[in-house]
């Protein structure tokens, strides 16, 4: 009754539905998992945002890991920024315009240096050449939220890019140039004593929400459902097809 499983066209559409569904479930799973990790992040942003601003040092001392416990951290350092080893990193996307991130090391009154991402810059024209306006010269006391860095076993500076832009922040890189310590993580500059006045489009802080990942879990196990649901229906329907067929075409008993 089901030999026309065996058919081509019916091999195809059952091979689809083994692909589909399998497909359906991973992707379910993977937007299953970015709705944890977003909770994750809301759950940190808004818990460690809140406490109140404390020094770098504390939160984040020399050999520290910048872990879920501190990141988002509001923190303060107070030094002077060294303007001449500003980078700018490349290929940055804030509310949906490209540009770089300034990033300028602050030399702290301990002899350590903290990276602080001061702002963003918007991508200039073609055939434009895009700089960074300098830190404020003298003593600053920055506040801002504290990332951590993604660890990367090797930084690689393409030679076809400038020297004073970078594809990732790399606290060695920093280090080397400097000759100095360098606190682990960043800081996204908000605020600082005196007040910012270079220009620079200051960091947004992450938007707290879910964002539609719970949705497409929906929709992706119902994808998979309705592959399953399709298939069976149009089997029996072709089952049911065939044995009118044959019986139409079956010789007259009395006969």
């Amino acid at each position: 009754m089901y030999r026309f499983l065996l058919q081509g066209r019916w091999i195809a559409l059952t091979l689809l539905l083994v692909v589909l569904v399998p497909l359906s479930v991973v992707a379910a799973d993977w937007q299953w998992n970015r709705w944890e990790s977003r909770k994750a992040l809301n759950a940190s942003v808004i818990g460690n945002g809140s406490q109140a601003p404390a020094a770098l040092a504390l939160v984040a001392p020399t050999g520290s890991v910048i872990d879920d416990t501190r990141e988002w951290r509001q923190v303060t350092a107070t030094g002077t920024y060294l303007n001449d080893q500003t980078r700018l990193l490349r290929r940055q996307v804030v509310q949906g315009q490209s540009g770089f991130i300034v990033v300028t090391p602050l030399l702290t009154g301990d002899g350590q240096v903290a990276l602080i991402e001061r702002g963003f810059i918007p991508l200039p024209p073609s055939g434009v050449q895009v700089s960074a306006p300098p830190g404020a010269s003298g003593e600053v006391t920055v506040i801002g939220r504290l990332r951590a860095i993604p660890l990367n076993d090797a930084v690689i500076h393409p030679s076809d890019v400038p020297a004073d832009q970078i594809n990732r922040i790399d606290t060695a890189t920093f280090a080397a140039a400097t000759g100095l310590t360098v606190f682990p993580g960043v800081v996204e500059l908000t605020g600082s004593i005196p007040p910012m006045s270079d220009g620079l489009t200051p960091l947004p802080a992450p938007a707290v929400d879910e964002g539609p990942h719970l949705s497409y879990v929906g929709q992706w196990g119902l994808i998979g459902l309705a592959s399953i649901v399709v298939w069976i229906i149009m089997v029996r329907r072709e089952a049911q097809h065939q044995r009118e067929l044959k019986k139409a075409t079956a010789p007259d008993a009395s006969s």
